[in-house]
Order: C-alpha cells, then sequence, then structure tokens
C-alpha cells in the first residue's frame, strides 16, 4: 500500500514539472511573439525634405584696420572691446617728423612760386624786345624754355607738398563704419608699418559691425544641386536654443572647396537676428527645405522593407495574420515615408520582420 501511494506520489511530482515547463514555455513564447508584433498605425501627414548642415555666424561687414603710413602711436582713443561710431578716432600717430616734411615742402613750393615769377617776366621782357627787334631768336628761345622749366618746378613742388599733408593728414586713424573694436594689441610709443604697394602693412585692429550678420556654411557637392540663391532657411541655435530664425541663401560660390577631402561649396546665408544675443563665431544649425508632400498617407521609415527594388510592408490584421503587401512610395524624410499606393490610414502595419508570414 505505501509503495503504491510512493507511485502516484512521484507520477504526480513529474506531471506537475511537465505542466510548468509547458507553462514557461508557453509564456517564453507569447512574449516573443509580442516582441515580434510591434506595430505603428498609417497616418496622414505633411512630409519635408531638407539639406541639414552647420553654420558660423559671422558679420557681413568685417574690416582689417591698417595705417597707410609708417610712423609711431602717439595717442590710442579707444580699447579692445569698445563700441565705436563711423568716424570716431582710433589712434593718433606721432607729427613732428611729417609736420617738419610738410614746412619744408612748403618752403620749397614758395621758392619755385618766386622763380616762376622771374622766369615769367623774363620771357615778357624778351618777347618784347623780339618785336622791336632787339633780341635774337636764341635768346628768346632760351626764355621761353626757363619760363616753361619754372611752371613744371612749381607744379613738382606743389605735388610733394600735397603728398605731405596727405600724410600729415593719415596720422589721425577713424573708424570707417560702426562696429565692435577687436584684436587690438597696441601700446602708446609702439612703431608701426603702414601698408603700401610693396607691404601689406601691419593689422592695428578689426571692427565687425554685430547689426549685420550671416552664416557662413558649406554644402556636399551631391546636396548643393538641390538648392538656390533666394531659398529660404531656418537656423536654430544650441547656445540660444529659443531662437528660430529664417534666413535666406544669399550666395552659392561656384567652385568647390577640398574640405576633410569632400568636395563642397562654400554657401552665406542672410537673416535679421532680430532681439535674439546672437554674436559672431557661434555655431547654427542650417536646415534648408526642398520639397514638401502635404496630407501623405505615411509610416514610419523602419515599417518599410525593400528585397530586390520591391518595396512592401507587413500589414497586421485584425484576425491576427499578418499580409506581406507591395506598395508604392513617395517623399521620405528621416522619419517618415509617403506610401502613394498599397495603404490606407489606420491600418497597422510591423516595424520589424515577422518570424513567419501569416498566422502564428
Amino acid at each position: 500500500m505505501i509503495k503504491k501511494i510512493v507511485i502516484i506520489l512521484i507520477l504526480a511530482a513529474i506531471g506537475f514539472g511537465v505542466w510548468t515547463i509547458f507553462k514557461n514555455a508557453k509564456a517564453e513564447e507569447d512574449a516573443k511573439l509580442a516582441s515580434t508584433k510591434r506595430t505603428t498605425t498609417v497616418i496622414v501627414t505633411d512630409i519635408q525634405t531638407s539639406v541639414e548642415t552647420t553654420a558660423t555666424i559671422q558679420p557681413v561687414i568685417s574690416t582689417e584696420i591698417k595705417s597707410e603710413i609708417n610712423g609711431k602711436i602717439a595717442t590710442i582713443f579707444i580699447k579692445d572691446g569698445d563700441a565705436v561710431k563711423k568716424g570716431d578716432k582710433l589712434i593718433e600717430l606721432d607729427t613732428v617728423s611729417l609736420q617738419a616734411d610738410k614746412t619744408e615742402a612748403l618752403r620749397s613750393f614758395q621758392s619755385r612760386e618766386l622763380a616762376l615769377e622771374k622766369a615769367k617776366r623774363d620771357f615778357e621782357r624778351m618777347t618784347k624786345l623780339d618785336k622791336d627787334g632787339f633780341v635774337q631768336k636764341k635768346d628768346l628761345m632760351d626764355a621761353e624754355t626757363s619760363y616753361k622749366s619754372a611752371e613744371i618746378d612749381v607744379q613738382l613742388a606743389q605735388t610733394r607738398l600735397d603728398k605731405a599733408e596727405e600724410n600729415l593728414s593719415k596720422t589721425l586713424i577713424v573708424a570707417p563704419h560702426d562696429g565692435i573694436i577687436t584684436d587690438m594689441k597696441l601700446t602708446e610709443g609702439q612703431v608701426i608699418v603702414g601698408a603700401s604697394s610693396v607691404n601689406n602693412g601691419m593689422i592695428l585692429m578689426k571692427i565687425h559691425d554685430l547689426s549685420q550678420l550671416q552664416a557662413e556654411s558649406n554644402v556636399n557637392e551631391l546636396d548643393v544641386k538641390k538648392i538656390s540663391v533666394g531659398m529660404k532657411t531656418i537656423l536654430s541655435f544650441d547656445s540660444v536654443p529659443e531662437a528660430k530664425i529664417q534666413g535666406t541663401i544669399s550666395r552659392i560660390a561656384p567652385f568647390a572647396q577640398k574640405i576633410d577631402n569632400v568636395s563642397s561649396f562654400p554657401i552665406v546665408v542672410s537673416f535679421s537676428r532680430g532681439e535674439y544675443p546672437i554674436k559672431p563665431g557661434i555655431s547654427a544649425n542650417l536646415s534648408i527645405p526642398i520639397e514638401t508632400a502635404e496630407n501623405a498617407v505615411a509610416v514610419v521609415v523602419s515599417a518599410l522593407f525593400i528585397e530586390n527594388k520591391e518595396r512592401f510592408v507587413y500589414v497586421s490584421n485584425s484576425d491576427g495574420s499578418t499580409e506581406k503587401r507591395p506598395v508604392k512610395t513617395g517623399l521620405s524624410n528621416t522619419r517618415y515615408v509617403a506610401i502613394t499606393e498599397g495603404l490606407k490610414e489606420g491600418e497597422e502595419v510591423l516595424i520589424t520582420r515577422p518570424s513567419t508570414n501569416g498566422r502564428r
């Protein structure tokens, strides 16, 4: 009797174990089925494609300030970071040597004028004597030559005087336009080299007009054919997240440049910063809308499958079956793809391949 009870208990234990294994296996299968049957709903939405790139903000007007003459800095009127208006004094060079040059040129001019007056009187006198027959032709011609030579000497002296006055006026350097002073590292008493035909000259400072900014970017050779001057753009900024600004492409370079071994075309986008604290040098995200499909039947990109150029989706039917259905596609972006034929709004499609087709 006891032996029979033991056998019954053993059989019951074995049965319970088998039932437990079956139950766990079924739960695992159900979980796997649930995980493979993730679906998404076909929707109607607007799909927009765009060229995305980054840009750097730069002022439209930025000027390197140089002196036109050599000299020693006598006075500095501004400091780095100052805001200036057009015509404001920036620096003034020492005028002692240039003033001496002007004085010398003035004395030379006055001397040449006196010589011209004498030569003119001599020529007029010789001309009168020639009419009366009291002078030889050679003497008259010599007097005329001296007169003309004196005229040329006066012109040369006038040129030297004008040059000396011009150089003296160039000792005062003023702002060519409104802006902010940057890159100014000068000291009074410092000797500077001016720009000339044989020398680029020393950059004294830079002035940036912050009232007019532009975004400078590069578009790769594949995308540049999609854009044109005049197209609208959207600028956003990581450093100024609240700013979403519309801009316009104002320039596309005619030739490509090699950047990291990729051929890219520099472009310029003009925009108005409005009240946002956007400054030169910061980075911007540039989005150039290319094409829009309005009210398009669409699915997420992960729901579309492609094999041998065939495009299809897996439709999840209400009875639990899965249908592989070919579709025709239209415009797409990184998130959605338009379905022009094969689906309708509200249908459910899988976003992963099913393990088998048909009823599970």
